[in-house]
């Protein structure tokens, strides 16, 4: 009864260790799986802004093929716009130049002089100058120098406005027109060379906002790579990376699970084999005390006999010592029936 008292307390502290391994186990199981199911969300939700950022790489990079073709467009129109504008400049120029010289020689004494002298251009609505109310008429080449050098001033400016005041004196028609239609190309030029420093300026400005938001999507793009590469850094690094401690995790959870099997397979085992060793202790000991049971019963009746025979040789002193001498037997009994109690006292031990 001690042997198996021992045993059950030596079983109950096992049974409590091994329930207090079970939830260390068991806890350490469910803190590796809050952890997986953890790193599993940051593994998606980076997976996630991964796939935004590469979509907004994959927009700003569009977005910016399509600025750089703009650009490039623009800044071809921009080229054919400067050179026309100077182009226009040039003639502009030139033909101020002209107009400038015609006015000049219309203003010269010279002109008026010879501009008196003839009926179109000294009396009437076409006169420059009226000089009397009487109409002095004179030959119309006395002024055919000044026309001339005029037609050929107005012949080298290569324009349409310079074309048609030449045509107008060619015609002879009265320098009045000449000078208001003079007066009108000046300022429908002076409009236009307005209206060309404003595109000028509309595309210098343009230029510069396109310049800025090519730097800006350079700037986005880069940007957006950095990020890129922390977040796959932070996903795919060997050591520190996401997908590194979902393995590590894995890996642990793993043995945890490997070894709380070998070490339940091994305790079962272990189990077994102690309640096999019980049962066959107490085989052992129901044997041995049988075995003594037997042996007391047997020399109980052995020393009853020899009571008698003591008693009979009391009263038959002539008895020979041979008959019914059970001494020997009884001692060497003894001896057996101790030897089988120390073992079965070794066998509740054990």
């Amino acid at each position: 009864k001690q042997n198996l008292a021992g045993a059950r307390a030596a079983e109950a502290a096992a049974i409590k260790a091994f329930d207090k391994l079970m939830d260390t186990l068991v806890k350490a199981y469910d803190e590796m799986s809050e952890s997986y199911d953890t790193k599993q969300e940051g593994l998606g939700g980076n997976d996630d802004d991964l796939s935004a950022k590469k979509e907004q790489l994959a927009e700003a990079k569009a977005q910016k093929a399509s600025d750089e073709e703009f650009l490039a467009k623009l800044l071809v129109m921009c080229e054919e716009k400067t050179k026309e504008y100077n182009e226009r400049k040039a003639l502009r120029a030139n033909e101020d130049a002209a107009v400038a010289e015609a006015v000049s020689i219309l203003n010269s004494d010279e002109a008026f002089a010879a501009f008196g002298k003839t009926d179109a251009t000294s009396t009437g609505a076409t006169g420059f100058l009226q000089l009397r109310s009487r109409r002095v008429r004179v030959h119309m080449h006395s002024a055919s120098p000044i026309k001339a050098k005029m037609i050929n001033v107005l012949k080298q400016v290569k324009t349409p406005r310079a074309q048609k005041i030449l045509a107008l004196v060619q015609a002879e028609n009265p320098f009045e027109k000449v000078l208001g239609e003079i007066e009108k190309m000046l300022k429908l030029m002076e409009e236009e060379g307005k209206q060309d420093k404003e595109n000028l300026d509309w595309c210098n400005a343009e230029r510069e906002e396109n310049h800025a938001n090519l730097d800006d999507k350079i700037n986005q793009i880069d940007t957006l790579n950095q990020e890129i590469e922390e977040l796959t850094t932070t996903i795919e690094d060997p050591e520190t990376g996401l997908k590194a401690q979902i393995k590590q995790t894995e890996e642990s959870l793993v043995a945890c699970v490997n070894s709380q099997k070998t070490e339940t397979k091994e305790r079962t085992a272990a189990n077994l084999l102690y309640q096999q060793d019980i049962k066959n202790l107490v085989a052992a000991e129901d044997i041995l005390a049988k075995a003594i049971k037997a042996l007391r019963k047997y020399y109980d009746k052995l020393e009853e006999r020899m009571a008698g025979y003591e008693l009979l040789q009391k009263e038959d002193p002539q008895a020979p010592d041979t008959w019914g001498n059970y001494e020997g037997q009884s001692s060497k009994g003894g001896d057996a029936i101790e030897m089988l109690e120390f073992i079965l006292e070794e066998t509740k031990k054990e």
